[in-house]
C-alpha cells in the first residue's frame, strides 16, 4: 500500500520547485507560503463537524445558535495535533474557558460602554501577555480573545448570556467529538510534513550546487527557515504522553538535517572560493537521492529505515573511494544519514534531545508588556472609530485588530495587507454564493466546503485562510440573519481593524528602524564570532558539540534577521522596511556578505578539525570570545570596531589561517 507521503512526493518535480521558489521569494518579505502543510483530511473533518453544528441555527432561525458553528470551527482550528491526552487537555481547556469568557463578556456588554472597554482591554492584555508561554497557549489565548470581543456584539441578560455560553460549549464539544473520537487523524502530521519539507529543500540545494548554481544567501535562508519552521512544530508536542518514539525520530531527523545543512554550507563555501570541480559535483549529485529518500521516510508514520541506511552505505562507499575534494564532507553526510536510519528503526525511545540551556522565563519582558498594551489600545481605538462611524458588526473590525497587531512592525504591515486582501476577496465570494444559491441545503453545503478549505490551508498561507474564513462567516451570517450589507460590513470591518492596528503599531512604542537594524547586526556579529570561537576551541565531547550546534543555529537565524531588516519590503518605494540606505546601507551589506564568508570558513574549519586536517587554536579562540563578549556587553565603539574588522576580512583571515597543518591538504583541496 502506497504511503500518503509517496503520493505527495510523486507530484511533478518542476511544479514543486516552482512553488518552493515562490515560497522562498515571499519568505524574504515575511509572507509565509508552506504548501506542504495542505491538509485535506483535516479540512474534510472540519467541514462535516461545522455542517452538523450549523444545522440548529438553520432549523430554528436563531442567530444566537450560530455560536455553535463558530465554536465548532474555532475548536477545529485550535486542535494542535499530538496525542489524545494532550489534545484533550488543550481542547477541553479551550471549551471551558471559552464558555466562561464569552458568557461573561456578553453579560457585561449589556451595561454599556465602560464594561465593553473593560472587556476589550482584558482581551488585548491577555492575548499579548500569552506570548510568555508556548505557541499553543498563544493560539488559544488569541482565539479566546476573538471570542470575547465578538461577544461584545451580542449583549444579553443573564439568561441570554448563559445561552450563548452553552451554545459555545456545545459547538466545542461537537468538534472534540469529531477530532478525538469519530474522526481521529494521524498524530504529528504537520510536524512530519514540515520535517519532510526540510529534506526537500536540502535536496534542491544539493541539486543546484551539483549543477554549479551557487546562491548561498537563498540556500541558507530557505534551509534555515524550513528547519526553524519544523522545529517550532516539533517542540509543540509534549513528550510526556507516550509519544517518545515519535519525538526521538523527529529529533534525529532535525539533528540530521542540521548536520547536512552545515556540511552543504561548507561545500558551497569551497565551491565559491575554489570553484566546483567535476569530481566534487559528481560526488554531490549522489547526495540528492539520499535527501529525497529521507523526505519520503520522515513523512511516514511507519517509515522504512533500511532504505535510508542502504543509501547512506552506498554514499559512504562512493566518497571513501575518492581522495581530496569534498569526499570527507560527503562521508560526514553519509554518517548523518546512517544515524537517521538507526533512529527511524528504534521501537523504544532513546531521546537525546539538545535542550536549550536557558530556562524559559514566564515573566513578561518589556517588549511583551508593550505589545500587550498596544493590543489593548488598538482594540479600544477600533471600538471608538466604529461607534463614531456607526458601523455594523463592529466585532469583525475588533477581531481583525486583535489578530493583525504583532510585536514586529514589518510583520504587522504584511499581516494587515494579507488580511485586507483576503477579507475583500472572501466577501466578494460570499456575496456571489448568496446571490446564486438560495436553497438552504446548498448554502449549508457551501459553508461546509468553505470550512474544509479554511482548515486545510490554515498552515499554508494567512491570506488564503482569511479568504475562506471570511466567505464562511459571511455566508453563515447571511443564512441566520439575512441582510443587504453583511459582505461589505465584513470587508469594511477587516480593513478598518487592520489599518487601525497598523497605525497603533507605528504610534505606540514603535520600532526605530535604524536602531533595530543596528541591534540585529550587533547580535549577528556577536553570535558568529562566538560560533567561530567555539570551532577554534576544537572540543569534541558531546556537550561541547551540542553547544556549538546550538550557537551555529542561533547565529544563522540572527544573520537572516539582519538580512531581512536590511532588505525591507519592496512596497511603497521601499519605505516600509527598516533597511539602511546610502553609504551606511552599502557598508551593512558588505558586513553581511563578510559574515556569510566568515560563517562558511568557520564551518569548513570545524570539519577540518574533526577529520584531523587542521588543529584547534585556543589563543585565537580566546581572542574571538573576548570580541564577542565586548559586543554582548555593548562596550563603547565595540560594534563599529567589529563591523570594520568583519568587513575588511580580518576575522575571516584569522579563522582561515588558524590551525593549519602542512602535512595534509585541507578539505576541498584536491591532492597534487
Amino acid at each position: 500500500m502506497m504511503d500518503r507521503g509517496d503520493l505527495w512526493l510523486g507530484t511533478s518535480r518542476s511544479h514543486t520547485r516552482l512553488i518552493a521558489g515562490f515560497s522562498r521569494f515571499l519568505a524574504r518579505y515575511a509572507i509565509a507560503l508552506t504548501p506542504e502543510q495542505l491538509s485535506l483530511s483535516e479540512g474534510l473533518r472540519a467541514a462535516v463537524a461545522t455542517g452538523v453544528a450549523l444545522a440548529p441555527a438553520l432549523l430554528h432561525h436563531n442567530p444566537l445558535e450560530a455560536w455553535i458553528a463558530f465554536a465548532c470551527f474555532w475548536t477545529c482550528l485550535t486542535d494542535p495535533g499530538g496525542t489524545k491526552a494532550e489534545r484533550l487537555w488543550v481542547l477541553g481547556g479551550f471549551t471551558l474557558a471559552g464558555g466562561v469568557i464569552i458568557g461573561v463578556s456578553s453579560w457585561l456588554s449589556q451595561f454599556g460602554l465602560i464594561p465593553i472597554f473593560a472587556v476589550l482591554i482584558a482581551a488585548g492584555l491577555g492575548s499579548g501577555l500569552a506570548r510568555v508561554f508556548s505557541p499553543i497557549v498563544v493560539q488559544l489565548c488569541s482565539l479566546l480573545g476573538c471570542g470575547a470581543v465578538a461577544a461584545t456584539g451580542f449583549p444579553e441578560g443573564l439568561a441570554g448570556s448563559l445561552h450563548i455560553a452553552g451554545y459555545f460549549i456545545a459547538g466545542a464539544l461537537n468538534a472534540m467529538l469529531f477530532c478525538l473520537v469519530l474522526w481521529p487523524l494521524h498524530p504529528y502530521a504537520p510536524a512530519r510534513r514540515a520535517i519532510a519539507a526540510v529534506y526537500r529543500v536540502l535536496e534542491t540545494m544539493t541539486t543546484e550546487l551539483a549543477l554549479g548554481q551557487l546562491r548561498e544567501t537563498v540556500h541558507r535562508q530557505a534551509a534555515r527557515n524550513a528547519i526553524e519552521r519544523a522545529r517550532s512544530l516539533a517542540v509543540q508536542l509534549d513528550a510526556g504522553h507516550g509519544n517518545a518514539v515519535m519525538r526521538a525520530r523527529m529529533d534525529a531527523a532535525l539533528a540530521t538535517a542540521e548536520r547536512l545543512f552545515t556540511a552543504l554550507l561548507a561545500i558551497e563555501h569551497i565551491f565559491e572560493t575554489k570553484g566546483p570541480s567535476s569530481q566534487n559535483r559528481a560526488l554531490l549529485a549522489a547526495l540528492a537521492p539520499a535527501c529525497q529518500e529521507a523526505a519520503r521516510q520522515t513523512i511516514r508514520l511507519h517509515p522504512s529505515p533500511m532504505a535510508v541506511t542502504l543509501l547512506a552505505e552506498g554514499l559512504a562507499t562512493t566518497a571513501s573511494s575518492q581522495s581530496g575534494g569534498i569526499s570527507e564532507l560527503i562521508v560526514v553526510c553519509a554518517d548523518a544519514f546512517s544515524t537517521l536510519g538507526s533512529a527511524l528503526s528504534q521501537n523504544d525511545a532513546v531521546i537525546l534531545r539538545q535542550e536549550n540551556n536557558l530556562q524559559r522565563s514566564i515573566r513578561p519582558t518589556r517588549a511583551i508588556w508593550q505589545h500587550a498594551g498596544r493590543l489593548a489600545i488598538a482594540l479600544c481605538a477600533t471600538e471608538v472609530f466604529c461607534l463614531w462611524q456607526e458601523m455594523e458588526f463592529t466585532y469583525w473590525a475588533l477581531i481583525a485588530t486583535l489578530l493583525v497587531v504583532q510585536p514586529a512592525g514589518v510583520t504587522t504591515f504584511t499581516r494587515s495587507l494579507e488580511r485586507m486582501l483576503g477579507s475583500v476577496l472572501g466577501s466578494v465570494l460570499a456575496a456571489g454564493v448568496a446571490i446564486w444559491f438560495h436553497n438552504v441545503p446548498l448554502l449549508l453545503l457551501m459553508c461546509a466546503l468553505l470550512a474544509m478549505a479554511a482548515i486545510a490551508v490554515r498552515a499554508v498561507n494567512y491570506t488564503l485562510l482569511v479568504f475562506f474564513l471570511t466567505g464562511l462567516f459571511v455566508l453563515v451570517a447571511e443564512i441566520v440573519m439575512p441582510g443587504d450589507s453583511i459582505a461589505s460590513a465584513r470587508a469594511n470591518g477587516n480593513i478598518v481593524g487592520s489599518i487601525i492596528g497598523l497605525i497603533c503599531v507605528i504610534i505606540f512604542w514603535p520600532e526605530r528602524s535604524g536602531s533595530d537594524l543596528d541591534r540585529l547586526l550587533h547580535q549577528a556579529i556577536a553570535l558568529n564570532l562566538e560560533y567561530a570561537a567555539l570551532v577554534l576551541r576544537g572540543e569534541s565531547d558531546a556537550t561541547a558539540r551540542a553547544r556549538t550546534d546550538a550557537v551555529q543555529r542561533v547565529a544563522g537565524v540572527a544573520t537572516i534577521k539582519a538580512e531581512f531588516a536590511q532588505g525591507g519590503l519592496p512596497l511603497l518605494g521601499g519605505l516600509t522596511g527598516g533597511g539602511a540606505t546610502g553609504q551606511r546601507g552599502e557598508h551593512i551589506r558588505n558586513v553581511l556578505r563578510a559574515l556569510r564568508r566568515l560563517s562558511g570558513e568557520a564551518t569548513l574549519l570545524r570539519f577540518d578539525i574533526e577529520t584531523g586536517v587542521r588543529e584547534p587554536d585556543f589563543e585565537q579562540s580566546v581572542l574571538l570570545e573576548r570580541e564577542a563578549q565586548r559586543l554582548k556587553n555593548e562596550e563603547p565603539d565595540s560594534l563599529q570596531r567589529a563591523e570594520r574588522a568583519v568587513a575588511e576580512g580580518k576575522m575571516f583571515d584569522l579563522v582561515a589561517q588558524a590551525g593549519r597543518r602542512l602535512d595534509q591538504p585541507e578539505i576541498g583541496q584536491l591532492p597534487a
